[in-house]
């Protein structure tokens, strides 16, 4: 029964439960209805991607109708304490017929490891399967505070004015929306999932599951610590971004003003001086060398090319499905300077007629292992145009 797995227990000595916490990257608890858990018999999961793990597992709630679902992150540099934090933190069913759901790569590479560490057999859940089936669940079954974070206004910086010219003004009138849809644009099913880890994908999710994959991604997290490494000589996330917090894009990237004239009566239309065009623009007219170049600058502008890809790939995406409700998950989106030039960028292409909102946890792929079975693929993974 379900009682078997939600009972905090420790079956670690106090030293590796330390050495598990001293790890953890960050730990999110949200509360379950305890419907949110009909059928479901595996009450952990595992996702081990390129670069981050994500362990979850659930535990009894504060009252008899809820459950709570704890989300916690590690880097897979320290993955054998994420494990040790799972044989902390909650009872297994361990020996005969004990069991547990993983997804990622890394669960497949070091699947001995798990079942030695955990005393679980193993069920691996197809990656594609667990991303669209854990963004559905969350969806479904989390109110929009407790699964997304707050939404903020567009910090504008060092770019002001907007652009008007006609692409924009085409753009613009691609994604108008009437004062009723408007209304309606609520973030619920159905809806696009954009998610970022190591590769990347926009997904149509339907009320009853189906999903249908729009396109991909495969200049996505993975890339984008690479490019961190060759160009700034770090491969860590948050060293990156706190770079590009204090770099100006304007030193490396084209700006307006670089290429066009700005003023109403030019042939482009009034665009701000300021607004940055070709990221990494500036490294060809300049003849830029990068040892000459600061890393905040290098950084900047990296994270504003990754976003502007990102968000024509939205666009386009939405236009294709007919759809203004877009979640976008994966730890890409955790930090708030990330989310922050997501919103500046939406600013400038003009689409704020979107539903944007951005999950608070990356765990969508060991939710969805964790509450699929392998058959689960042939009834929600779904192929060719979403109907």
């Amino acid at each position: 029964s379900n009682s078997k797995f939600i009972q905090q227990s420790s079956q670690q000595s106090p030293q590796r439960q330390a050495m598990a916490d001293n790890f953890l990257i960050e730990e999110k608890i949200v509360t379950l209805q305890k419907s949110a858990m009909e059928n479901v018999t595996v009450m952990a999961g595992i996702d081990r991607g390129c670069s981050l793990t994500k362990v979850l597992f659930v535990t009894a709630g504060n009252s008899d109708d809820t459950f709570k679902l704890h989300l916690a992150l590690f880097n897979n540099t320290h993955f054998e304490a994420g494990l040790d934090y799972l044989a902390s933190k909650a009872i297994l069913q361990r020996g005969e017929g004990g069991k547990l759901h993983v997804t990622g790569v890394g669960c497949d590479r070091y699947r001995e490891l798990i079942q030695e560490k955990l005393g679980l057999e193993l069920e691996f859940i197809d990656e594609f399967l667990s991303q669209t089936r854990g963004a559905h669940w969350l969806i479904k079954n989390l109110p929009i505070e407790e699964l997304c974070y707050p939404e903020t206004e567009a910090d504008l910086g060092q770019i002001t004015g907007r652009a008007e010219n006609p692409l924009q003004a085409n753009m613009n009138q691609q994604f108008q929306l009437s004062s009723e849809d408007v209304a309606s644009a609520t973030p619920s099913l159905p809806c696009l999932f954009c998610f970022i880890g190591s590769a990347g994908g926009v997904i149509f999710l339907k009320e009853n599951g189906e999903s249908y994959l729009v396109t991909s991604l495969w200049m996505a997290g993975k890339s984008f610590l690479g490019f961190g490494k060759m160009l700034l000589g770090t491969s860590s996330y948050d060293e990156i971004m706190r770079l590009a917090e204090r770099g100006r894009r304007g030193n490396i990237d084209n700006e307006g003003r670089d290429l066009v004239q700005t003023g109403v009566d030019g042939p482009y239309g009034r665009m701000p001086a300021s607004l940055p065009i070709f990221p990494f623009g500036k490294a060809v007219d300049l003849e830029l060398e990068r040892n000459k170049c600061s890393k905040e600058d290098l950084a900047a502008s990296m994270v504003a090319a990754f976003v502007t890809n990102l968000i024509n790939l939205l666009s386009t995406s939405a236009k294709m499905t007919d759809t203004r409700s877009i979640f976008l998950g994966g730890n890409f989106f955790r930090d708030p300077f990330m989310r922050q030039e997501m919103l500046r960028q939406q600013h400038f292409f003009q689409m704020q007629s979107l539903n944007v909102h951005y999950l608070i946890t990356g765990h969508t792929g060991a939710v969805g292992a964790m509450i699929s079975e392998p058959t689960d693929a042939q009834r929600y993974l779904k192929f060719g145009k979403p109907t």
